[in-house]
């Protein structure tokens, strides 16, 4: 070969025993008698567990986050217990939201609810130039890490929902959704807490618990507990919460039932009986009945933008018909002040004051 022509490195072909070969890698494996027996660790007892993921799942508009603003509050007030009488996890916990409002719409439900203040806290995201980065658990895993081992008396993290903190990936992928789920999972163990998400059901009607999660049936394989939540098909502002799979629980634990009142939720004393299935076969719920319930939990914290109860309804798969219809059921009044209308409910105390 000319010498002007340079020699390569896919010229030089070693001899066999000059070769460099790759040690191929082993599994890991573990004896059995190396392996240390753990507990199985609990939030709330047979509901919610530690050390895994728990879903809060239903259509918008059912109660879900009203119900984790209540659960939270409980967690982080050492004075309260769970709403069955047993006792909690207390401690800190990071909640993050994709959707509602934090001024507007969260923390004035959880100070509504008897929150600890000085344990809780909210993940905004990521500073991003002049925005900020909603959280993206694969990207930031590492991120969140850190803040949960500077914070070490966390006892829970609170996705709302769980699709909104997992980038790009795509949720009707498995390979996606159970990387994501992975990543959470270890956390999770890693650090002895419980992430309790919401997510919502898929837009057809599905007569089988196990169909009805929306996505990937990855998200519903990665969970430890899931916990369906539907209107009473005869009763629209009473709440129905049915335990559709616990992996750790020794017995299939009760459901629960809830109104909200007065910007609170208050349970029943009687535990609901149905299992998952008989809860999603019942009678379907009106768009309407539900954008009713949704609309008047909504204002019942006070009078509301009209602007900011539209996208809100908007993210709910509220259509703009059917929230002109619920409006006009709940018998939702409007109010302007300057640029603005207003929307609250015809028994607010603060508009009368007011006005």
């Amino acid at each position: 070969m000319p010498a002007s022509e340079g020699i390569t490195a896919a010229d030089i072909i070693l001899p066999a025993q000059q070769q460099i070969l790759l040690p191929r890698p082993e599994l890991l494996i573990v004896r059995s008698h190396d392996v240390q027996t753990e507990q199985v660790g609990w939030l709330w007892q047979e509901r919610f567990v530690v050390g895994g993921i728990n879903l809060c799942c239903g259509r918008g508009g059912i109660g879900k986050t009203f119900f984790l603003c209540d659960l939270v509050a409980r967690i982080t007030n050492d004075s309260l217990t769970a709403p069955n009488g047993q006792p909690l996890r207390h401690g800190r916990v990071l909640y993050s939201t994709g959707e509602d409002h934090i001024g507007k719409i969260i923390e004035p439900r959880m100070q509504a609810h008897g929150v600890d203040r000085e344990r809780l806290e909210y993940i905004k995201g990521l500073p991003s130039g002049d925005y900020c980065q909603l959280l993206d658990v694969l990207q930031h895993a590492d991120v969140l890490r850190d803040a949960i081992s500077k914070r070490p008396d966390t006892v829970a993290i609170v996705l709302d929902p769980i699709s909104s903190f997992q980038g790009g990936a795509d949720s009707n992928k498995v390979s996606a959704v159970r990387q994501f789920t992975a990543v959470l999972t270890q956390i999770s163990e890693e650090f002895d807490i419980a992430i309790i998400a919401i997510h919502h059901f898929s837009k057809a009607k599905r007569d089988a618990a196990g169909d009805a999660i929306s996505g990937s049936h990855a998200y519903r394989d990665a969970a430890r507990a899931i916990w369906l939540f539907a209107l009473d098909a005869e009763d629209r502002d009473r709440r129905l919460m049915v335990c559709d799979k616990n992996n750790w629980a020794e017995h299939h634990p009760d459901g629960l039932a809830y109104r909200i009142v007065n910007g609170r939720i208050e349970y029943e004393l009687d535990p609901v009986l149905m299992t998952s299935d008989e809860l999603l076969s019942q009678p379907a719920c009106r768009p309407v009945d539900i954008a009713v319930s949704w609309l008047i939990a909504r204002l019942t914290a006070g009078r509301q933008p009209a602007i900011d109860i539209q996208a809100a309804a908007a993210l709910e798969n509220i259509s703009d018909r059917t929230l002109t219809r619920a409006k006009k059921k709940a018998e939702v009044q409007s109010l302007r002040e300057g640029d603005c209308w207003y929307w609250h409910l015809p028994d607010d105390t603060t508009i009368k004051n007011a006005t």
